[in-house]
This record gives C-alpha cells, structure tokens and sequence, in this order.
C-alpha cells in the first residue's frame, strides 16, 4: 500500500487547490486585506487621579496633559491609545516599554531609563497649608522638617529629589485624601500639580470648604511636563524626534493654549 502521493496523481485543479492552500498556510498576508498588517496603537499611559492634568471623567480619560499628549501624538502619526491607571502603575508600565508616558518630569535617575521630549507644559507645583497655621514657605528649602503629602510615585525635578531627605514625606495615592490629612492636623503641607483648579477640584471633592486652605504664594517649584518613553523601545528615537516637532506646531499656533485654556 502506498504511504504518500506523488504530484502526478493529482488533477490539475486538485493541483491548483493545493498550491493555493499551501500559500495560504505559508504567506497568510497574501490573502488578507492590508488593514491586517497596519501597526498597533501606541499606548500613552496617563494617571487616573491627577485633575485637572489626567483623571477619569465618564470612563474615559481626559485632562489637559492626557489631551496634549494624544494631540501630539496624532500629529506625529500615531493612532493612539490612552491608558488610565494609578500613577505608580503608569510608570511601572512605562518604564517596562508598552508606551509612552505623559507629565512626566526629569530626574537623573530616570535620564537613565527614558527619553524624553521637548517641555509639553510648566506645571507650577503648590504648597498648600492650613488656614492660620502661620506658615510661611518660599521653596523647598522651607519644607525641611515639615511633615508634607505628595502623590506616590511624584517627582517634581532634580532639586525636589535632592531635597527629599530632608522633608518628612507621606506619600499618598490621591490629593483628595492629601486634602483631608491637612485639614485633620496630620501634615503640615500637602504638595499638588495642576494649580488652582486642581485644589478647587480635589477640595470640593473631599467636602473641605476652600477657606481652610491657605495655598502658599511662591511655588514649590516651576516643573517641566515631558512626554518620555523607555529607552530600551527600539523606536524610541523615532517616536521623540516626531513628537518633538508635532509639540513646536502646536505651541507656534496656539493649540496648547487652547487645551490649557479649556480646564482654567
């Protein structure tokens, strides 16, 4: 008994049929549309509780950082996904190269894992303190020994992370509660990006009336907001030098204002 077929036993159509199958199971992009090859989103990887900069608003993802960055990317080419988690899984996720990451600052720590885009924004970052605590506080320098809230995974620059031993740091995970632990007497200080509307924002979501709160006049520091993704992406290059030249078009005809603008 025959254990194989040899070519010549097949029609000439059985032939056809074979070598079609063959193709197909060899080349499977010969026979499907081009839509299957077209790349994969980029996913740019956002806080979830960071208003007005990045937070969720009828599940979905928005705030003036999560808009400036999906603007930049679309004009650099990209079809992009946004991911909302907590800040420190944002960073893990970044760091591990999935994305990219958004309002994201400089340290020489992570100059070693990231590169990192022209400033998509200067976050002036708030001391905030108790109404009639009689604190006065111009800088970092004042906040040595001060018991102080800052969000769990933060930075705000090389000079917050040389000053960072010195301070008395609770980390959190949202400024609601940061909030709450001012007004109770169990910080001194409670540290927050965004600016004014992000305490109006974080306040009425705790229930604090806004008059507890005394936000300090000088800021702790002016932060440059980066867009950085991981430099162990092959295409970590390519996708700064794009993205750097979509943030120089919208700076020179006003879209990031007009983003800015629309959570004042």
């Amino acid at each position: 008994m025959k254990n194989f077929c040899h070519w010549r036993d097949f029609p000439v159509m059985r032939r056809l049929l074979l070598i079609l199958a063959l193709t197909c199971a060899a080349w499977p992009g010969a026979v499907l549309s081009s839509e299957a090859a077209l790349p994969e989103p980029l996913q740019l990887f956002v806080a979830d509780q960071a208003a007005p900069k990045m937070f969720i608003q009828d599940h979905k993802p928005v705030g003036y950082m999560t808009e400036l960055a999906v603007e930049a990317l679309q004009r650099a080419g990209y079809e992009v996904e946004v991911q909302a988690y907590p800040w420190a899984r944002t960073v893990s996720y970044a760091q591990a190269g999935f994305g990219v990451i958004t309002s994201f600052s400089r340290t020489p720590e992570r100059n070693e894992l990231y590169l990192f885009s022209t400033p998509i924004y200067e976050d002036r970052v708030l001391m905030i303190t108790r109404q009639g605590a009689g604190l006065q506080l111009n800088g970092l320098s004042d906040l040595a020994g001060l018991h102080a809230g800052v969000q769990q995974g933060a930075s705000f620059g090389p000079d917050f992370e040389t000053a960072l031993p010195t301070i008395n740091v609770q980390w959190d995970a949202n400024a609601s509660s940061r909030l709450q632990k001012l007004v109770a007497g169990r910080i001194d200080v409670a540290i927050l990006s965004g600016g004014p509307p992000a305490v109006r924002h974080y306040a009425t979501r705790a229930g604090i009336d806004l008059s507890l709160l005394e936000v300090q006049e000088n800021h702790l520091v002016v932060d440059a907001n980066h867009i950085a993704v991981a430099r162990s992406r092959e295409d970590a290059h390519d996708i700064i030098r794009r993205i750097n030249v979509a943030i120089e078009s919208m700076l020179s005809d006003g879209t990031s204002s007009m983003i800015i603008g629309r959570y004042e």
